[in-house]
């Protein structure tokens, strides 16, 4: 039964109205005033108001404003009562949010109308609600248990799916097999494409992986260079080999993109239920370890997940611990390479690297604690370090009369993304007194090719202090010819992997010829690194690099063994 809130302050027709209500079977209230009715209305919750316009302690107005202010009762119809018939009172109500209008004096048919056509528009009104209601809890719940780009279910679903399939194999006393896939450098190719590109990028690999498992089984996107396949009820390891085969062979095939051929490698963990592990959290994670594993065999690799691989997760795990007292008990220590002007044979600038040895342990590749420091973090604190020291030797340096040199300080991918990136560094310059064109801030290829339009701003803040930028690791990327004039490098760094054996590698030195001449053509300096004989620098000098680093003219040296190299003046 409808509900109707009669508001109006004149007695005899507040009665009459609600008496009309009441025959006609509608379940009525009234108010005196504007104030009761906005109190009735919020508590009582109509399908319809009738209001009088003019009332005392709030008019008609003032309470539909107030009604219209309330999300409870922000949709309820509301039809004037008034004697005022002007344009300009009637424009002021329906701007306001009234329904209707009914001019006093007015018929009993002409208010049943009134309510008929009200009640009967509120309720369209509310089954299209209800209908859009229910089309956009569909939407919420796919977009919850699915990936936008590839439509794959993500990591919510992948659980239940999980759930259910161990479940099941509780049942049937079969296996069930999870096979994590990592897909090699996608994130450095992706980064370097469009967004509508790296859409269409992840959409054909998710219809590559789906073709290459039956349809009854799970394929799910964890992160965007990392799925996972849920085999149900295997009864051989040989079905999970198969299948990790299978997916390697359909994402090797090369894939077509903005006129270009991109090839992809994989690595694929395996892991076993019950076998390697009786909850969801465990499998997923000795899965991820195994293809961890097989990513360090090299491209395109599958491997069973085995006790033997938590043996190097403990290691790393002991690794972690001790990096957080690190700083605090000066166990890093910074080495300094070379970097030699061919023209003239001289040290020009030297590289800040990281090095450390803990007592305890003795020394730790930087191979192995870098992207542990960067994953937890710890790498910002780190690197502040390192910029602070490393400015600090260098004005140490020219202050004992060494020829003045260029500082090249590393910054991480997570640094680089610092929002007072600029401020801390102007910070380091004007603490340590060291001028800013002797710094080098070194970026890595696939550092500014996440998000080049944000990376473009942040390098040109670096540039205004002063610095010199560097591009590391050159040519180890996707696509970054086509973007380099974008970025206001200085330097441009060509990676070791082009440089060793370059007088054996024809295709080698195409590339390192080209890129020296397209970098000079962009105003660009060029350095090689990982220079390490006699015939690769030979090579160099005919392309016209600009300067070298590398073991043919120095390892990296501590700070008093480099000051030795530049007290001696040793040249090429």
């Amino acid at each position: 039964m409808p509900k109707i809130l009669v508001v109006e302050d004149e007695a005899s027709i507040r009665s009459n109205i609600l008496e009309l209500l009441e025959y006609e079977s509608f379940e009525s209230k009234g108010a005196e005033n504007g104030a009761l009715g906005l109190r009735l209305a919020q508590e009582w919750r109509p399908d319809l108001i009738l209001c009088d316009v003019m009332m005392p302690e709030m008019d008609g107005y003032a309470m539909l404003t107030a009604l219209r202010q309330d999300p409870k009762t922000a949709t309820v119809p509301l039809v004037f009562l008034t004697a005022k018939v002007d344009k300009a009172a009637l424009r002021q109500g329906m701007n306001l949010g009234a329904d209707d209008y009914l001019t006093k004096p007015f018929s009993r048919v002409e208010l049943l109308e009134a309510i008929e056509a009200r009640l009967t528009k509120q309720a369209v009104i509310t089954e299209q609600y209800q209908s859009e209601l229910k089309q956009a809890e569909a939407k919420i719940s796919h977009l919850l248990y699915y990936d936008n780009v590839t439509d794959l279910p993500n990591r919510l679903l992948l659980r239940e799916k999980l759930h259910q399939a161990l479940t099941q194999s509780k049942t049937t006393a079969q296996a069930v097999a999870i096979l994590c896939i990592r897909l090699n450098r996608l994130k450095q190719m992706s980064g370097a494409l469009e967004s509508t590109e790296q859409h269409s990028l992840m959409r054909l690999l998710a219809a590559r992986l789906r073709t290459a498992v039956p349809d009854s089984h799970t394929v799910a996107q964890l992160q965007e260079d990392q799925f996972i396949v849920i085999l149900p009820a295997v009864d051989q390891r040989q079905v999970a080999a198969s299948t990790a085969q299978s997916i390697q062979n359909v994402l090797s095939e090369p894939l077509a993109l903005k006129n270009e051929r991109l090839y992809l490698t994989t690595s694929i963990g395996i892991t076993l239920y019950p076998a390697d592990g009786l909850s969801i959290d465990m499998l997923l994670k000795n899965a991820d370890l195994a293809a961890e594993a097989g990513q360090q065999q090299g491209s395109n690799h599958y491997q069973f997940y085995t006790p033997a691989l938590n043996v190097r997760t403990a290691d790393q795990v002991a690794i972690e611990a001790s990096l957080y007292e690190a700083v605090a008990r000066s166990e890093f220590q910074l080495h300094y390479q070379p970097q030699v002007n061919l023209g003239t044979g001289q040290i020009v600038g030297a590289e800040a690297l990281l090095r450390w040895h803990p007592p305890a342990h003795g020394p730790i590749s930087p191979a192995v604690f870098v992207p542990l420091a960067e994953a937890t973090g710890l790498i910002v604190p780190i690197g502040a370090w390192v910029l602070q020291t490393a400015c600090e030797q260098a004005i140490t340096w020219q202050r004992a009369g060494l020829p003045p040199l260029r500082m090249a300080v590393n910054l991480s991918a997570r640094q680089f993304n610092q929002p007072d990136l600029s401020a801390m560094i102007a910070q380091t310059l004007q603490a340590t007194g060291l001028a800013p064109d002797w710094l080098e801030l070194e970026i890595t290829e696939s550092c500014v090719m996440q998000h080049p339009e944000a990376a473009i701003a942040t390098l040109n803040t670096l540039k205004a202090l002063g610095v010199q930028i560097s591009l590391d690791d050159f040519g180890t990327g996707y696509s970054s010819l086509s973007y380099l004039q974008q970025f206001p490098f200085d330097i441009l760094k060509i990676d070791q992997c082009f440089v060793r054996d370059l007088d054996r590698h024809a295709k080698n030195q195409v590339i390192v010829g080209a890129v020296t001449q397209m970098a000079h053509n962009l105003g660009l300096k060029v350095i090689a690194e990982g220079v390490e004989t006699a015939a690769e620098l030979h090579c160099l000098q005919q392309y016209h690099c600009d300067a070298i680093q590398g073991y043919f003219f120095s390892r990296p040296q501590p700070a008093t063994a480099f000051a030795a190299l530049l007290q001696a003046g040793k040249r090429l």
